[in-house]
């Protein structure tokens, strides 16, 4: 099996020589604080997250805390059934670099997306050697976060633990407060 295949993680050593491989993560980076970052009403396949869109949700939902994990949403998860507009020539929405590096000047675990890649190709992978280059972690192709808050969730992401792996398939779990109990 391929290791970047559906719902995955890429570690820090998918793009950094020497950087921290899936089996060297520590499961507590991996359970985090989960903040959602829907962009999914402005984003088309050439959207790109910006630093505006950060400092609008830290305007509304407060400042992003350090060691929370950042779940972008595009809506892109609405062609998951359709393969090739899912894929769509690798054109979809995505994250710039100045986002990724305000999300790193903040101190996040990581981020994750629900298209191919926080990234489009013809940009180079600016994205995956801000975060990767940081040491934090990148997940892609999620699905499903229409349910998480934008605030006040948890994501547990639980990869394969593949010895030496730069990629694993995960477990995905975002983990929402439960309404009216104590």
């Amino acid at each position: 099996m391929i290791e970047g295949i559906g719902t995955h993680i890429d570690a820090p050593a998918h793009f950094l020589p020497g950087g921290v491989t899936i089996d060297e993560l520590p499961l507590a980076s991996l359970i985090r604080p989960c903040l959602l970052l829907d962009v999914s009403r402005a984003a088309d396949e050439r959207y790109r997250v910006s630093r505006k869109d950060v400092e609008d949700f830290e305007r509304q939902w407060g400042v992003i805390n350090a060691g929370s994990f950042v779940m972008v949403r595009t809506g892109w998860e609405r062609h998951w059934h359709t393969p090739e507009k899912y894929r769509n020539d690798y054109v979809f929405p995505s994250v710039s670099t100045e986002a990724a590096e305000v999300l790193v000047e903040r101190g996040i675990a990581g981020i994750g997306i629900d298209t191919l890649s926080p990234d489009r190709p013809e940009h180079g992978f600016p994205v995956h050697k801000v975060m990767l280059g940081a040491g934090k972690y990148i997940v892609e192709n999620a699905a499903n976060l229409i349910g998480l808050p934008p605030r006040g969730g948890w994501i547990a992401t639980l990869p394969l633990k593949t010895k030496n792996g730069t990629e694993a398939p995960v477990r995905l779990l975002g983990l929402t407060p439960l309404v009216g109990t104590e």
